[in-house]
């Protein structure tokens, strides 16, 4: 391997540390140079699963388990009984909490 490749691969690992610039809007609150994906895990499921669309919530199951995703749907206050509904029927959930 070149040292190019090992660059690049670095540079890819990292930019899965942080939030894309396409996603940004969705945390308009919060300069998302400070969020944290794992730490912040919560913050960012909730925002996707509430105003996020479909490309968002495909790029949260590239960071985060599906298992994850669900329980935080199921136990979240911030995102609404619509948005909730609409994620069980999504990922196939048989029961609502």
């Amino acid at each position: 391997a070149s040292d190019m490749q090992v660059m690049q691969k670095i540079q890819e690992m990292a930019k899965e540390k942080e939030i894309p610039d396409k996603f940004s809007t969705l945390f308009w609150d919060t300069d998302t140079s400070g969020i944290d994906l794992k730490k912040n895990s919560r913050y960012v499921i909730e925002r996707v699963l509430e105003i996020g669309g479909l490309d968002a919530v495909q790029w949260i199951q590239r960071i985060y388990p599906t298992k994850i995703i669900i329980e935080i749907c199921n136990t979240s206050r911030k995102i609404s009984q619509k948005s909730k509904n609409f994620w069980r029927i999504w990922f196939g959930c048989k029961y609502a909490y």
